[in-house]
């Protein structure tokens, strides 16, 4: 089944390692026919924006997901970062979580482990504000 992606002017997607903006003036329509690693800008962290546990585990998932030919770089990477976050939390609901991002990359299902770790560093978001209440100020 065909994939529909409108792109908002000059909005970026990753597309099987290739980054595809829209036009600069008005929305894009991309249509993927195939199986093909899709991310959309919203959802691309970069490398200097990985400075918590959650966000180094989805810096390294992400790049298992987009780069397949660099895979074998990036999986030591993500196996010792994701040993860290594991020895951290002790919160069962947490540890479920990390069983699932766990599994759903052992079985090479990249993009659902990067869902459930999106909303794992929603709640490391939370946990650092209880942590440090006055950062903010």
């Amino acid at each position: 089944m065909p994939l529909k992606i409108q792109l908002k002017p000059k909005e970026r997607v990753i597309i099987n390692g290739a980054v595809i903006e829209g036009h600069a003036d008005n929305r894009t329509e991309i249509v993927v026919m195939n199986n093909a690693s899709v991310m959309r800008q919203k959802h691309i962290l970069q490398e200097t924006e990985a400075n918590t546990p959650c966000k180094r585990v989805y810096f390294a998932l992400q790049m298992l997901y987009i780069d397949e030919d660099e895979r074998d770089k990036y999986k030591p990477s993500f196996d010792k970062f994701f040993k860290d976050l594991e020895d951290t939390f002790s919160l069962p609901t947490l540890k479920t979580s990390l069983g699932l991002i766990k599994e759903a990359a052992d079985k090479g299902k990249y993009y659902e482990a990067l869902k459930v770790c999106r909303d794992l560093i929603k709640v490391e978001a939370e946990l650092l504000k209880i942590a440090n209440p006055l950062s903010d100020e």
